[in-house]
């Protein structure tokens, strides 16, 4: 079945809102088509290349996540009025009958107009969840503006340092959510009470990574984590701490590919199979026999990803802690 919302020209701003309403009157007349869509979705991308990843990552997400997607491109002419293209992503729901659909509308414009140009195409009384690509202190002024009109902002520490100045949105970093595994392993070791009995006389704990890019900050997160947990002080985990780089070039999950706990009498360790996609989590302590455990590792792609972070209701209160530890341990 036919797309029924595209523009093959560029629109002024002001008649986005005109054009749409006739698109979807004409698509609603099939009775084959709804429309539907509970947030705004602002993704801002710098390339090409960036731009086919965004749209191709919406069209995934709007099956689960129904949206007004707005896609901001910067051009290089500041003065040129913006202009806009529409086009759905439309999936078939009903058994195939129908089709529910929601919009992407892509700006051009210079980047000191992104953000009035945001607020026209905003569908009112909608929450603004801001996807940032890319490098985090990538324009470093847009993203202030943006984030400061968003409820939410989703980005990935992966690629480059928190912004310097922490948006006063709720931000959820995508480097997190990878680790999510990983942490649900650990945790799981101490839900004896034998166990967590022993955390107080961990002395190291140790996290081996890959050279994938954005690795070795997930790796400071875990490790920044489990000191967190543990209780133990900024200096006390600088101490106790070690990351270490393997040459290891596998490209699967988090790249992360173990994380060892060690006390004077206890061992507890995560590895992973990066040919089998599994993790292997052991356990010696002195007074029980533990059996190694293997699990599945869960799906780390970004359209996944992104979509666990829409389904959070709240933020977690632990990131903030986390991330500043993160970067006291990485080399």
């Amino acid at each position: 079945m036919a797309t029924p919302l595209t523009t093959t020209t560029e629109l002024p701003i002001a008649a986005v809102e005109h054009e749409l309403r006739a698109l979807w009157q004409a698509a609603a007349e099939s009775d084959a088509v709804s429309r539907a869509s509970l947030f705004n979705l602002v993704a801002v991308t710098a390339t090409d290349a960036e731009y086919d990843h965004v749209t191709t990552t919406i069209r995934k997400l709007t099956n689960r996540h129904p949206c007004r997607a707005i896609v901001l491109r910067a051009g290089d002419d500041d003065t040129a009025p913006a202009t806009a293209q529409i086009n759905a992503h439309c999936h078939l729901t009903g058994g195939g009958q129908k089709q529910v659909c929601c919009e992407q509308i892509t700006v051009h414009a210079g980047a000191p107009q992104l953000p009035a140009a945001m607020l026209a195409l905003l569908e009112g009384d909608l929450p603004v969840v801001l996807w940032w690509p890319g490098d985090l202190t990538r324009q470093a002024e847009l993203f202030r503006q943006l984030s400061a009109l968003a409820d939410r902002v989703i980005g990935d520490t992966s690629h480059g340092a928190p912004p310097a100045t922490a948006p006063a949105a709720w931000f959820t970093d995508i480097s997190w959510l990878r680790l999510a595994f990983w942490r649900e392993q650990v945790a799981e070791f101490f839900d004896e009470p034998a166990a967590r009995a022993l955390v107080p006389a961990i002395e190291s704990v140790a996290v081996e990574y890959t050279t994938r890019p954005g690795a070795a900050r997930r790796a400071g997160l875990l490790a920044a984590w489990f000191a967190r947990q543990a209780g133990w002080s900024a200096r006390g985990a600088v101490r106790r701490v070690r990351l270490a780089l393997s040459a290891s070039s596998e490209t699967t999950d988090a790249g992360v590919l173990a994380i060892e706990l060690r006390a004077a009498s206890a061992w507890w360790a995560v590895r992973k199979d990066p040919a089998e996609c599994t993790v292997t989590a052991t356990v010696t302590l002195p007074t029980v026999c533990g059996l190694p455990r293997k699990r599945s590792l869960w799906p780390g792609d970004e359209p996944t990803l992104i979509s666990w972070a829409l389904d959070e209701t709240t933020p977690d209160p632990v990131y903030p802690r986390v991330l500043a530890l993160a970067a006291r341990l990485l080399p």
